[in-house]
């Protein structure tokens, strides 16, 4: 247990000194974020995310890698290593909600007695709350297709900083 915190833990205390980022990734800039996931067959994870700009492929596309790591108990491990384009869905210029939809590769690796590593395309939809502020909070939900059996969809919630 010992060699997933202190990695962990090391991470998100480096995401944090990085200093506060914007939760829409403008052009050239970079944004990171801390996350909470649920995932239907894996219990409780904790995860980090990197956002960036993909502004030179698509105009407002966005691109967001995330890490988590999952406590399934029993003995069993798993975690997921995603990256995914997203793209922001434009709503009335008041609304306080930004949703966004996209998709991904992912890898993710579960162990028990056998351990099985495999790639999987990811289905993302989210949203951001509030304005464009320091603190930007956030929930998705992931939809892994193919790669691991009987895993599930995920739901994700975090704050972007």
């Amino acid at each position: 247990m010992k060699r997933i915190f202190i990695p962990l833990i090391s991470a998100l205390l480096l995401i944090v000194a990085a200093g506060p980022a914007r939760a829409q990734v403008p052009r050239g800039s970079t944004s990171f974020g801390a996350q909470l996931s649920l995932g239907e067959n894996v219990d409780l994870g904790v995860g980090a995310r990197v956002g960036f700009g993909l502004a030179g492929v698509v105009d407002k596309l966005q691109g967001v890698a995330t890490l988590n790591i999952f406590f399934p108990g029993q003995n069993n491990s798993y975690w997921s290593l995603n990256t995914s384009a997203l793209y922001p869905l434009k709503l009335e210029s008041k609304a306080v909600i930004t949703p966004y939809a996209g998709a991904g590769l992912g890898i993710a690796r579960f162990s028990n007695r056998r351990t099985e590593t495999k790639l999987n395309l990811n289905l993302v939809a989210g949203t951001l709350f509030g304005s464009r502020e320091k603190l930007v909070p956030f929930a998705e939900i992931r939809l892994p297709v193919g790669g691991i059996d009987n895993i599930g969809f995920f739901l994700t919630g975090g704050l972007w900083f």
